[in-house]
Protein backbone atom coordinates (compact mmCIF):
# COMPACT_ATOMS: atom_id res chain seq x y z
CA UNK A 1 0.00 0.00 0.00
CA UNK A 2 1.21 3.46 -0.85
CA UNK A 3 1.52 6.06 1.89
CA UNK A 4 -0.71 9.13 1.87
CA UNK A 5 0.95 11.86 -0.18
CA UNK A 6 3.24 9.38 -1.99
CA UNK A 7 4.38 10.65 -5.38
CA UNK A 8 5.84 8.04 -7.74
CA UNK A 9 8.70 9.93 -9.40
CA UNK A 10 9.54 6.89 -11.57
CA UNK A 11 6.17 7.32 -13.29
CA UNK A 12 6.55 11.09 -13.64
CA UNK A 13 10.10 11.31 -15.06
CA UNK A 14 9.25 9.83 -18.51
CA UNK A 15 6.51 12.45 -18.92
CA UNK A 16 8.82 15.44 -18.44
CA UNK A 17 11.37 16.87 -20.86
CA UNK A 18 14.63 18.41 -19.73
CA UNK A 19 13.45 21.68 -21.27
CA UNK A 20 10.28 21.60 -19.12
CA UNK A 21 12.35 21.15 -15.96
CA UNK A 22 14.77 23.92 -16.90
CA UNK A 23 11.90 26.30 -17.67
CA UNK A 24 10.12 25.35 -14.44
CA UNK A 25 13.12 26.45 -12.37
CA UNK A 26 13.81 29.51 -14.53
CA UNK A 27 17.35 28.45 -15.39
CA UNK A 28 18.86 29.85 -18.63
CA UNK A 29 19.45 26.94 -21.00
CA UNK A 30 22.60 27.09 -23.14
CA UNK A 31 22.58 25.88 -26.74
CA UNK A 32 21.79 22.17 -27.06
CA UNK A 33 23.67 19.92 -29.46
CA UNK A 34 22.25 16.54 -30.44
CA UNK A 35 25.11 14.03 -30.82
CA UNK A 36 23.86 10.52 -31.50
CA UNK A 37 21.52 9.59 -28.66
CA UNK A 38 22.91 12.29 -26.36
CA UNK A 39 22.11 15.94 -25.97
CA UNK A 40 25.27 17.90 -25.14
CA UNK A 41 25.44 21.37 -23.64
CA UNK A 42 27.49 23.61 -21.38
CA UNK A 43 26.75 22.87 -17.73
CA UNK A 44 23.85 24.98 -16.44
CA UNK A 45 23.66 23.31 -13.02
CA UNK A 46 24.30 24.91 -9.64
CA UNK A 47 26.94 22.31 -8.81
CA UNK A 48 29.70 24.44 -7.33
CA UNK A 49 31.78 24.87 -10.50
CA UNK A 50 34.07 27.88 -10.37
CA UNK A 51 34.39 28.53 -14.11
CA UNK A 52 32.17 28.04 -17.16
CA UNK A 53 32.35 24.64 -18.82
CA UNK A 54 32.84 23.71 -22.44
CA UNK A 55 29.78 23.67 -24.67
CA UNK A 56 29.56 19.85 -24.58
CA UNK A 57 30.39 19.13 -20.93
CA UNK A 58 26.94 17.96 -19.91
CA UNK A 59 25.70 14.79 -21.63
CA UNK A 60 21.98 14.11 -21.22
CA UNK A 61 20.14 11.03 -22.44
CA UNK A 62 16.98 13.04 -23.19
CA UNK A 63 15.15 10.02 -24.64
CA UNK A 64 15.84 7.85 -21.58
CA UNK A 65 12.77 7.61 -19.30
CA UNK A 66 14.78 8.87 -16.29
CA UNK A 67 16.73 11.49 -18.31
CA UNK A 68 20.10 10.10 -17.25
CA UNK A 69 22.99 12.56 -17.43
CA UNK A 70 26.72 12.85 -16.78
CA UNK A 71 29.02 15.86 -16.54
CA UNK A 72 32.33 15.50 -18.39
CA UNK A 73 33.77 18.78 -17.08
CA UNK A 74 37.29 18.21 -15.75
CA UNK A 75 37.13 17.28 -12.07
CA UNK A 76 33.34 17.01 -11.88
CA UNK A 77 32.01 13.62 -12.93
CA UNK A 78 28.57 14.18 -11.37
CA UNK A 79 25.66 12.34 -12.90
CA UNK A 80 22.23 11.00 -12.21
CA UNK A 81 18.68 11.32 -13.43
CA UNK A 82 15.99 13.99 -13.69
CA UNK A 83 15.60 14.14 -9.89
CA UNK A 84 19.29 14.97 -9.46
CA UNK A 85 19.11 17.55 -12.28
CA UNK A 86 16.20 19.20 -10.45
CA UNK A 87 18.15 19.16 -7.18
CA UNK A 88 20.98 21.07 -8.87
CA UNK A 89 18.59 23.61 -10.45
CA UNK A 90 16.14 24.18 -7.57
CA UNK A 91 16.74 27.20 -5.34
CA UNK A 92 18.09 26.59 -1.88
CA UNK A 93 20.87 24.33 -0.67
CA UNK A 94 21.17 21.34 -2.97
CA UNK A 95 22.02 17.85 -1.82
CA UNK A 96 24.75 17.59 -4.45
CA UNK A 97 22.38 15.81 -6.84
CA UNK A 98 21.28 13.24 -4.26
CA UNK A 99 18.23 14.74 -2.53
CA UNK A 100 16.80 13.02 0.54
CA UNK A 101 13.96 13.71 2.97
CA UNK A 102 12.15 17.02 2.58
CA UNK A 103 14.31 18.09 -0.37
CA UNK A 104 13.32 14.92 -2.27
CA UNK A 105 9.65 15.42 -1.37
CA UNK A 106 9.78 19.02 -2.62
CA UNK A 107 11.32 17.89 -5.92
CA UNK A 108 8.69 15.15 -6.25
CA UNK A 109 6.01 17.86 -5.86
CA UNK A 110 7.80 19.94 -8.50
CA UNK A 111 7.79 16.99 -10.92
CA UNK A 112 4.07 16.49 -10.34
CA UNK A 113 3.49 20.20 -11.03
CA UNK A 114 5.52 19.92 -14.25
CA UNK A 115 3.37 17.00 -15.45
CA UNK A 116 0.25 19.00 -14.61
CA UNK A 117 1.72 22.02 -16.46
CA UNK A 118 1.54 24.16 -13.35
CA UNK A 119 3.81 27.14 -12.92
CA UNK A 120 6.14 27.36 -9.98
CA UNK A 121 4.93 29.77 -7.32
CA UNK A 122 7.45 31.46 -5.11
CA UNK A 123 6.57 32.95 -1.72
CA UNK A 124 8.01 36.01 -0.01
CA UNK A 125 10.82 33.93 1.46
CA UNK A 126 11.92 32.85 -2.04
CA UNK A 127 10.72 29.30 -1.39
CA UNK A 128 8.25 27.36 -3.51
CA UNK A 129 4.69 27.15 -2.18
CA UNK A 130 1.98 24.66 -3.16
Amino acid sequence: MEKKGFINVDELMPQITVEQAVNFYGVPLPDLKKIGTETRTACFLNCGKKTPTGDRALAIQADHPAKQWHCHHYGCGKGGNLVSLCDLMKEGASAGGKPRGDRFKDIAKDLLAMVRSEERRVGKEGRSRW
